[in-house]
Protein backbone atom coordinates (compact mmCIF):
# COMPACT_ATOMS: atom_id res chain seq x y z
CA UNK A 1 0.00 0.00 0.00
CA UNK A 2 0.84 3.39 -0.73
CA UNK A 3 1.73 5.31 2.35
CA UNK A 4 0.06 8.77 3.05
CA UNK A 5 3.38 10.55 2.92
CA UNK A 6 4.14 8.89 -0.07
CA UNK A 7 0.99 9.82 -1.69
CA UNK A 8 1.29 13.18 -1.45
CA UNK A 9 4.25 13.37 -2.73
CA UNK A 10 3.02 11.67 -5.69
CA UNK A 11 0.11 13.66 -5.54
CA UNK A 12 2.60 17.24 -5.60
CA UNK A 13 4.53 15.64 -8.28
CA UNK A 14 1.50 15.32 -10.85
CA UNK A 15 0.36 18.82 -9.93
CA UNK A 16 3.73 20.31 -10.93
CA UNK A 17 3.89 18.81 -14.02
CA UNK A 18 0.35 19.88 -14.30
CA UNK A 19 1.50 23.30 -13.61
CA UNK A 20 4.39 22.97 -16.17
CA UNK A 21 1.83 22.01 -19.06
CA UNK A 22 -0.13 24.86 -18.78
CA UNK A 23 3.02 27.76 -18.37
CA UNK A 24 4.18 26.02 -21.65
CA UNK A 25 0.86 25.96 -23.13
CA UNK A 26 0.13 29.01 -21.88
CA UNK A 27 3.72 30.24 -23.74
CA UNK A 28 3.12 28.78 -27.00
CA UNK A 29 -0.36 30.39 -27.27
CA UNK A 30 1.37 33.65 -26.56
CA UNK A 31 3.97 32.74 -29.32
CA UNK A 32 1.25 32.16 -31.46
CA UNK A 33 -1.21 35.05 -30.31
CA UNK A 34 1.93 37.17 -31.59
CA UNK A 35 2.55 38.10 -35.19
CA UNK A 36 5.20 37.49 -36.76
CA UNK A 37 8.63 38.59 -34.93
CA UNK A 38 11.02 41.23 -36.51
CA UNK A 39 8.27 43.52 -35.56
CA UNK A 40 7.69 47.48 -36.71
CA UNK A 41 5.09 48.95 -33.90
CA UNK A 42 4.48 53.00 -33.86
CA UNK A 43 2.67 54.91 -31.25
CA UNK A 44 -0.46 57.06 -32.17
CA UNK A 45 -0.95 59.76 -29.74
CA UNK A 46 -0.91 62.95 -31.63
CA UNK A 47 -3.57 63.23 -34.56
CA UNK A 48 -1.62 64.54 -37.14
CA UNK A 49 -0.30 63.13 -40.88
CA UNK A 50 -2.95 60.38 -40.01
CA UNK A 51 -3.24 60.21 -44.01
CA UNK A 52 -0.02 58.95 -44.25
CA UNK A 53 -1.00 55.64 -42.06
CA UNK A 54 -2.64 53.91 -45.14
CA UNK A 55 1.12 54.03 -46.92
CA UNK A 56 2.59 52.26 -44.24
CA UNK A 57 -0.35 49.58 -43.58
CA UNK A 58 2.10 46.71 -45.46
CA UNK A 59 4.75 47.09 -43.21
CA UNK A 60 3.22 48.29 -40.03
CA UNK A 61 2.91 45.07 -37.18
CA UNK A 62 1.28 46.94 -34.83
CA UNK A 63 -0.35 50.48 -34.01
CA UNK A 64 -0.70 51.71 -30.39
CA UNK A 65 -3.33 54.32 -29.74
CA UNK A 66 -2.47 56.22 -26.83
CA UNK A 67 -2.96 56.90 -23.93
CA UNK A 68 -6.57 55.93 -21.91
CA UNK A 69 -6.57 57.11 -18.57
CA UNK A 70 -9.71 56.53 -16.22
CA UNK A 71 -11.44 59.59 -13.94
CA UNK A 72 -14.66 60.92 -12.12
CA UNK A 73 -16.99 63.61 -13.52
CA UNK A 74 -18.07 66.43 -11.58
CA UNK A 75 -21.59 64.45 -11.58
CA UNK A 76 -19.11 61.29 -9.59
CA UNK A 77 -19.38 59.01 -13.01
CA UNK A 78 -16.88 57.31 -14.06
CA UNK A 79 -15.04 58.01 -17.51
CA UNK A 80 -12.26 56.48 -19.41
CA UNK A 81 -10.40 58.68 -22.08
CA UNK A 82 -8.47 58.97 -24.62
CA UNK A 83 -6.05 61.75 -23.76
CA UNK A 84 -8.60 64.71 -23.39
CA UNK A 85 -11.50 63.12 -24.67
CA UNK A 86 -14.33 60.70 -24.49
CA UNK A 87 -13.52 57.76 -27.14
CA UNK A 88 -16.97 58.86 -28.59
CA UNK A 89 -15.79 62.32 -29.48
CA UNK A 90 -16.38 63.60 -33.19
CA UNK A 91 -12.35 64.39 -32.73
CA UNK A 92 -11.42 60.96 -33.56
CA UNK A 93 -13.77 60.23 -36.32
CA UNK A 94 -10.95 60.21 -38.59
CA UNK A 95 -8.62 57.79 -36.00
CA UNK A 96 -11.43 55.44 -36.12
CA UNK A 97 -11.67 55.27 -39.85
CA UNK A 98 -8.08 55.02 -40.11
CA UNK A 99 -7.85 52.29 -37.05
CA UNK A 100 -10.42 50.34 -39.48
CA UNK A 101 -8.55 50.45 -42.43
CA UNK A 102 -5.33 49.36 -40.69
CA UNK A 103 -7.14 46.24 -39.25
CA UNK A 104 -8.49 45.26 -42.56
CA UNK A 105 -4.76 45.30 -43.18
CA UNK A 106 -3.65 43.07 -40.91
CA UNK A 107 -2.24 45.72 -38.60
CA UNK A 108 -3.23 44.46 -35.09
CA UNK A 109 -4.45 47.76 -32.98
CA UNK A 110 -3.72 47.83 -29.81
CA UNK A 111 -5.03 50.53 -26.92
CA UNK A 112 -2.05 51.83 -24.81
CA UNK A 113 -3.46 52.60 -21.04
CA UNK A 114 -1.55 54.41 -19.23
CA UNK A 115 1.75 56.71 -19.20
CA UNK A 116 1.70 59.96 -17.36
CA UNK A 117 -1.47 60.52 -15.35
CA UNK A 118 -2.13 57.99 -12.86
CA UNK A 119 -4.22 55.78 -15.13
CA UNK A 120 -3.67 52.53 -13.00
CA UNK A 121 -3.67 53.92 -9.10
CA UNK A 122 -7.39 55.24 -9.79
CA UNK A 123 -8.10 51.83 -11.86
CA UNK A 124 -6.69 49.51 -8.79
CA UNK A 125 -7.98 51.75 -6.48
CA UNK A 126 -11.72 51.44 -8.04
CA UNK A 127 -11.44 48.33 -10.12
CA UNK A 128 -14.90 46.92 -10.22
CA UNK A 129 -15.70 50.37 -11.46
CA UNK A 130 -13.10 51.49 -14.28
CA UNK A 131 -12.36 47.92 -15.27
CA UNK A 132 -15.90 46.91 -17.02
CA UNK A 133 -15.64 50.40 -18.22
CA UNK A 134 -12.27 49.40 -20.17
CA UNK A 135 -13.62 46.24 -21.32
CA UNK A 136 -16.66 48.08 -23.20
CA UNK A 137 -14.02 50.60 -24.98
CA UNK A 138 -11.97 47.26 -25.80
CA UNK A 139 -14.90 45.54 -27.12
CA UNK A 140 -16.94 48.90 -28.82
CA UNK A 141 -13.48 49.51 -31.14
CA UNK A 142 -12.46 46.15 -31.38
CA UNK A 143 -9.19 46.39 -30.18
CA UNK A 144 -6.79 43.99 -30.98
CA UNK A 145 -4.76 44.22 -27.54
CA UNK A 146 -3.51 46.40 -24.31
CA UNK A 147 -0.01 48.07 -23.92
CA UNK A 148 0.43 48.60 -20.49
CA UNK A 149 2.72 51.23 -19.88
CA UNK A 150 2.87 51.50 -15.95
CA UNK A 151 4.60 54.51 -14.80
CA UNK A 152 3.33 54.55 -11.09
CA UNK A 153 3.82 52.14 -8.74
CA UNK A 154 1.80 49.01 -8.43
CA UNK A 155 1.85 45.77 -6.96
CA UNK A 156 2.54 42.83 -8.66
CA UNK A 157 -0.84 41.24 -7.81
CA UNK A 158 -2.57 44.13 -9.62
CA UNK A 159 -1.17 43.13 -12.47
CA UNK A 160 -1.52 39.39 -12.85
CA UNK A 161 -5.23 40.44 -12.17
CA UNK A 162 -5.54 41.98 -14.58
CA UNK A 163 -3.84 40.21 -17.24
CA UNK A 164 -5.80 37.13 -15.74
CA UNK A 165 -8.81 39.28 -16.20
CA UNK A 166 -8.54 40.48 -19.48
CA UNK A 167 -7.36 36.73 -20.91
CA UNK A 168 -10.79 35.44 -19.12
CA UNK A 169 -12.68 38.17 -21.36
CA UNK A 170 -10.41 38.38 -24.72
CA UNK A 171 -9.81 34.28 -24.65
CA UNK A 172 -8.69 33.97 -28.38
CA UNK A 173 -6.75 36.73 -30.56
CA UNK A 174 -5.67 39.95 -28.28
CA UNK A 175 -2.45 40.46 -26.97
CA UNK A 176 -0.91 41.97 -23.94
CA UNK A 177 2.04 43.96 -24.66
CA UNK A 178 3.92 45.84 -22.32
CA UNK A 179 6.21 49.32 -22.30
CA UNK A 180 9.00 49.57 -19.63
CA UNK A 181 12.08 51.26 -19.92
CA UNK A 182 15.62 49.43 -20.78
CA UNK A 183 16.73 49.26 -17.17
CA UNK A 184 13.75 47.93 -15.69
CA UNK A 185 14.59 44.59 -17.86
CA UNK A 186 18.04 44.83 -17.16
CA UNK A 187 18.02 45.02 -13.34
CA UNK A 188 14.72 43.17 -12.40
CA UNK A 189 12.83 46.25 -11.20
CA UNK A 190 10.69 48.83 -12.66
CA UNK A 191 12.07 52.07 -11.71
CA UNK A 192 8.35 53.40 -11.95
CA UNK A 193 5.77 50.19 -11.22
CA UNK A 194 8.10 48.86 -8.59
CA UNK A 195 7.27 45.31 -10.64
CA UNK A 196 9.91 42.68 -11.51
CA UNK A 197 8.19 41.86 -15.09
CA UNK A 198 9.97 38.65 -15.23
CA UNK A 199 7.23 37.52 -12.93
CA UNK A 200 4.82 37.91 -16.10
CA UNK A 201 6.91 37.64 -18.96
CA UNK A 202 5.27 34.37 -19.82
CA UNK A 203 1.90 36.54 -20.23
CA UNK A 204 3.29 38.97 -22.39
CA UNK A 205 3.19 38.62 -25.77
CA UNK A 206 6.05 41.33 -26.08
CA UNK A 207 7.85 44.41 -24.47
CA UNK A 208 8.05 47.59 -26.25
CA UNK A 209 11.28 48.49 -24.41
CA UNK A 210 11.89 52.51 -24.20
CA UNK A 211 15.97 52.38 -24.94
CA UNK A 212 15.75 56.57 -24.27
CA UNK A 213 15.33 59.47 -21.46
CA UNK A 214 18.66 57.80 -19.98
CA UNK A 215 17.20 54.28 -18.78
CA UNK A 216 18.89 53.02 -22.22
CA UNK A 217 20.16 53.53 -25.45
CA UNK A 218 20.32 52.04 -28.96
CA UNK A 219 23.30 53.86 -30.23
CA UNK A 220 25.00 50.26 -29.49
CA UNK A 221 23.88 46.67 -29.16
CA UNK A 222 25.25 46.83 -25.73
CA UNK A 223 21.73 47.78 -23.42
CA UNK A 224 19.92 45.33 -25.65
CA UNK A 225 21.80 42.10 -25.31
CA UNK A 226 22.30 42.94 -21.45
CA UNK A 227 18.28 42.05 -21.43
CA UNK A 228 18.79 38.90 -23.16
CA UNK A 229 21.49 38.69 -20.84
CA UNK A 230 19.08 38.54 -17.82
CA UNK A 231 16.99 36.02 -19.10
CA UNK A 232 14.72 37.63 -21.63
CA UNK A 233 13.56 36.04 -24.96
CA UNK A 234 14.83 38.26 -28.36
CA UNK A 235 11.40 37.28 -29.97
CA UNK A 236 10.22 39.05 -26.47
CA UNK A 237 12.11 42.42 -26.68
CA UNK A 238 11.15 45.35 -29.35
CA UNK A 239 13.94 47.78 -29.64
CA UNK A 240 11.92 51.49 -28.66
CA UNK A 241 13.38 54.75 -29.55
CA UNK A 242 12.42 58.12 -30.07
CA UNK A 243 11.81 58.91 -33.77
CA UNK A 244 12.63 62.57 -33.47
CA UNK A 245 14.33 64.52 -30.87
CA UNK A 246 11.16 66.68 -30.07
CA UNK A 247 9.51 63.26 -28.25
CA UNK A 248 11.92 63.07 -25.75
CA UNK A 249 14.99 63.28 -24.31
CA UNK A 250 17.74 60.41 -25.54
CA UNK A 251 17.34 60.85 -29.29
CA UNK A 252 19.61 58.49 -31.13
CA UNK A 253 20.22 59.09 -34.40
CA UNK A 254 18.07 56.92 -36.98
CA UNK A 255 21.29 56.03 -39.51
CA UNK A 256 22.97 55.12 -36.25
CA UNK A 257 19.90 53.47 -34.58
CA UNK A 258 19.45 51.14 -38.02
CA UNK A 259 22.68 50.25 -37.73
CA UNK A 260 22.13 48.87 -34.29
CA UNK A 261 19.15 47.34 -35.43
CA UNK A 262 20.73 45.61 -38.48
CA UNK A 263 23.29 44.25 -36.13
CA UNK A 264 20.95 42.80 -33.93
CA UNK A 265 18.96 41.24 -37.10
CA UNK A 266 22.27 39.94 -37.95
CA UNK A 267 22.76 38.04 -34.42
CA UNK A 268 19.23 36.82 -33.86
CA UNK A 269 17.99 36.51 -37.13
CA UNK A 270 14.18 35.47 -37.25
CA UNK A 271 14.40 35.37 -33.37
CA UNK A 272 15.04 39.38 -33.29
CA UNK A 273 11.67 41.10 -31.65
CA UNK A 274 11.84 44.20 -34.09
CA UNK A 275 11.67 47.85 -33.80
CA UNK A 276 9.19 50.47 -31.83
CA UNK A 277 8.86 54.13 -32.37
CA UNK A 278 7.46 57.07 -30.22
CA UNK A 279 5.81 58.87 -31.73
CA UNK A 280 4.24 58.02 -35.66
CA UNK A 281 3.03 61.77 -36.87
CA UNK A 282 6.87 63.56 -36.78
CA UNK A 283 8.69 60.34 -37.52
CA UNK A 284 12.32 61.08 -38.99
CA UNK A 285 13.45 59.21 -42.18
CA UNK A 286 17.07 58.25 -42.76
CA UNK A 287 17.80 62.29 -43.46
CA UNK A 288 16.52 63.07 -40.05
CA UNK A 289 13.56 65.21 -42.01
CA UNK A 290 10.02 64.38 -40.81
CA UNK A 291 8.73 61.52 -42.89
CA UNK A 292 6.80 59.02 -40.88
CA UNK A 293 6.69 56.35 -44.21
CA UNK A 294 10.11 56.88 -44.58
CA UNK A 295 10.89 55.80 -40.99
CA UNK A 296 8.36 52.72 -41.19
CA UNK A 297 10.03 51.67 -44.53
CA UNK A 298 13.84 52.15 -42.63
CA UNK A 299 12.09 50.41 -39.51
CA UNK A 300 11.59 47.58 -42.05
CA UNK A 301 14.82 47.55 -43.78
CA UNK A 302 16.75 47.27 -40.83
CA UNK A 303 14.64 44.70 -38.59
CA UNK A 304 13.68 42.67 -41.69
CA UNK A 305 16.43 43.12 -44.42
Amino acid sequence: MVSERNFLILENIVFLNYLIKVTNQRRNEVMENTTTTNRVVVYLQSQENLNVLPSCFDTLTAINVSSFHFGFNQDSSAYIHLNDHDPNDSVFDSLWSYMKQAQQKNVKVIAMLGGAGGAYTKLFEKYETFYPLFVKMLKNYQFDGVDLDVEEAVTIESIKKLINDLRRDFPTNFLITSAPVCSSLQNGIDHFAGINWADVKNEIDWFNVQFYSGFGSLSSVNDYNKIINAGYDSNQILSGLLTNPKDGVGYVDINIVCKTLETLRATYGSEFGGAMGWEFYNANNIQERVDPEGWVNSMKLAVQG
